[in-house]
């Protein structure tokens, strides 16, 4: 299979499994793979965050592609990933097209706090359930992380979020 995939001009395959699954690993990793980020699945299925006791949560509001592009560039999280964006259990290199990963997102939301971007979210609608959101990408301060999810969860009360996250 691998090599039918590289006759027809693959540059990059990317492939995940369990962070624990040794034997998957074992495999990948004897057939030239190696690991570029681990990521752990997280998922909340009701709305129990709550922002009435910071001071100055900041304001949540969508953001334009080269503002996320800007914010995605500098993140943690790109750091922690190798470069990965998560759509679900694929991962895409942001570097290889960063307009294209940006461009995936159904939503992209900010925390602004005095002027300046302090936490983002890109969402991609969950492909196999329309209940389902999925957090492709989520940094910045606490604070704003926590606003963000709060109106993400007030915007789609029925749906539940998960996300893979970089460790």
């Amino acid at each position: 299979l691998l090599d039918e995939v590289r006759a027809l001009g693959a540059e990059r395959i990317n492939l995940s499994t369990y962070i624990d699954n040794k034997a998957s690993i074992h495999i990948l990793e004897s057939n030239g793979f190696h690991r570029v980020g681990s990521f752990s699945y997280l998922e909340r299925e009701e709305a129990s965050v709550s922002m009435a006791d910071v001071v100055n949560p900041g304001e949540v509001r969508p953001i334009a592609v080269d503002e996320m592009h800007a914010f995605m560039a500098e993140s943690r999280y790109l750091s922690d990933s190798g470069g990965r964006v998560s759509h679900g259990w694929s991962f895409f290199p942001f570097d290889a097209d960063p307009d294209r990963a940006i461009r995936g997102f159904c939503q992209r939301l900010g925390c602004v706090v005095e002027g300046r971007l302090r936490a983002a979210v890109g969402v991609y609608q969950h492909a196999k359930s329309v209940r389902s959101l999925s957090l492709g990408f989520l940094d910045g301060s606490n604070e704003g992380l926590r606003l963000l999810i709060e109106e993400l969860s007030r915007r789609h009360p029925e749906h539940r979020m998960e996300c893979m996250a970089p460790v």
